[in-house]
């Protein structure tokens, strides 16, 4: 410990030698670290460094002197070493700097040695703008709005807090799509008024129907669940309003903001057309109450996009994935549709795409899980398929895409002969699942590990707490309570004092080939076939 101490000692002052103030050098920091600062200052520039980087050295040396420049923007410079969470954030390419501004991350996409071109995209006008973009208005201009539109967003918030105008920002990133929705977005700072409609936590946002104020109880930071609230609350109580017609441009806003979204493609002066949507528009409050929101179109580029052949037809999207409405059945009952509906929203069934959609999807969603299969090798793929329905919920609460499609021929284009099989896709790269596809564990593993998501779960999580008299006749438990670890279904008991932390470690480590930490430290390494 005393040699480490003293070489890092000689190494501040080997540098102080060579003219190089130790104020200077840009700060090494942990992803917490990191979260932390850019949550409690407006500006953070970031150098992604990795240590397998052979240019990182020579960038960092150069950005020596950006940092003192920064210092004068009121700027935090940092510099971080951790590849898988840059990969978390979208950093693929090493060395990298990164710029967030009230929380929003953007890309410097130069040379980062090019150091005038770095200080250019830190120091820029645009870059230490602040968000102002949505409108401004006092207490009477904001009265003047509500009385003269049916629609009004309304933020509350504070001058110069971080939280307010970290909102302010999240909220802007919709207020063009809410705008094209005929929904008013305007901002406004008046505690007194706040206080009036029981907003007393800001930020916090109101919503006005014909200047009837819906307060909205979710994060003000997340501008998707917005966006969906004031949406599904637009029309709520309007009896005489129908379906909202929408065209190509606000359909894909939909898709592309809302989880839930049951779009009805239509041709004019159709009966057959005029039947479906009076149906779906009978059901349209019990569609909300799930939260589904419910629209139609005749967007001929839509209609061809999902490959429609007959109208009218009734698409269910889930995260921007369609079920399609069977064709053989007619859209005049609403209680049917109502019924598959639910049965789509409540399925645990991996959908089923088609080839457009397929690349659709990989060129808009950063990652996706896609199963090929042939439809004609009936007996090689049911049974997996069976299995992997199982871990399609998993998915969704990581909010990854797990699709399947029937094709040789596409699955033949990414360079993949053997079906089944199951492909991940990162930025529309393909890597493909070499683990064995009846383990839908491992699979679920191997998705996530490629995700970036899996964290190896603690033993702390495997122990599970039994009171079964049957299960204490079953297995020779003489007295409780029995610590029991289970290994390849085998029981193995512990003989000792189960008060006693440091011998229950000692024999967990019996069983588990990484050596386990401390009960203090809370979590510790296991085998995948064993469970205590």
């Amino acid at each position: 410990m005393m040699l480490v101490l003293l070489v890092g000692l000689w190494g501040v002052a080997a540098k102080s030698f060579i003219g190089v103030a130790a104020e200077s050098l840009i700060e090494e920091v942990s992803d917490r670290q990191l979260e932390k600062l850019v949550d409690e200052n407006d500006f953070v520039a970031v150098a992604w460094i990795s240590k397998s980087c052979k240019d990182c050295e020579a960038a960092i040396a150069g950005l020596e002197s950006v940092d003192d420049i920064t210092d004068k923007y009121n700027i935090e410079f940092v510099k971080i070493n951790n590849k898988k969470y840059a990969r978390s954030l979208g950093v693929r390419h090493f060395p990298a700097v990164t710029f967030f501004k009230a929380g929003a991350m953007s890309f410097y996409q130069g040379e980062v040695t090019d150091t005038d071109q770095v200080v250019e995209f830190l120091t820029s006008e645009d870059a230490l703008e602040l968000p102002d973009k949505i409108e401004s208005v006092d207490q009477e201009n904001l009265f003047r709005v509500l009385y003269e539109e049916e629609h009004v967003a309304v933020l509350f918030y504070e001058e110069k807090r971080r939280e307010s105008l970290k909102a302010l920002q999240r909220l802007e990133m919709i207020d063009d799509e809410a705008d094209l929705f005929g929904i008013r977005f305007v901002r406004i700072v008046d505690d007194e008024l706040a206080e009036d409609y029981s907003l007393r936590v800001l930020p916090a946002l109101a919503f006005f129907r014909h200047r009837t104020p819906i307060l909205y109880l979710g994060d003000v930071n997340n501008q998707e669940e917005v966006f969906e609230f004031l949406f599904q609350n637009k029309h709520t109580a309007d009896e005489d309003v129908t379906l909202e017609e929408v065209d190509g441009d606000k359909l894909e806003i939909l898709i592309n903001h809302i989880d839930f979204v049951v779009v009805l493609f239509y041709q004019e002066n159709d009966s057959a057309s005029e039947i479906a949507a009076a149906s779906v528009d009978s059901i349209d409050d019990d569609l909300r109450d799930r939260g589904v929101s419910v629209v139609k179109t005749k967007s001929e580029k839509q209609i061809e996009q999902y490959d429609i052949e007959v109208l009218p037809k009734l698409v269910y999207f889930e995260s921007e994935i369609p079920t399609f409405w069977p064709d053989p059945e007619a859209l005049d009952n609403n209680q049917t549709i109502l019924h598959w509906v639910e049965i789509c929203q409540d399925s645990d069934l991996i959908e089923e795409i088609t080839e457009e959609m397929l690349e659709k999807l990989i060129a808009n969603t950063d990652q996706i899980a896609v199963f090929f299969y042939g439809k004609k090798d009936k007996g090689s793929y049911e049974t997996i398929l069976d299995g992997l329905e199982n871990i399609d919920d998993e998915l969704d609460t990581f909010e990854l895409p797990f699709v399947k499609i029937s094709s040789k021929t596409i699955a033949s284009d990414f360079g993949f002969e053997d079906l089944p099989a199951i492909v991940f896709f990162q930025k529309g790269v393909p890597t493909l699942c070499e683990v064995e596809l009846m383990e839908e564990g491992m699979v679920l593993k191997w998705i996530l590990l490629e995700a970036d998501l899996w964290v190896e779960p603690p033993v702390v999580e495997q122990i599970f707490l039994i009171e079964s008299k049957r299960q204490e006749v079953e297995w020779p438990i003489e007295k409780t309570p029995t610590l029991v670890l289970f290994e390849s279904e085998e029981p193995h008991f512990f003989k000792g004092d189960l008060s006693d932390g440091e011998s229950v470690v000692n024999w967990l480590q019996e069983f588990v080939s990484t050596p386990a930490p401390s009960l203090q430290e809370g979590s510790a390494q296991y085998d995948e076939d064993q469970h205590v």
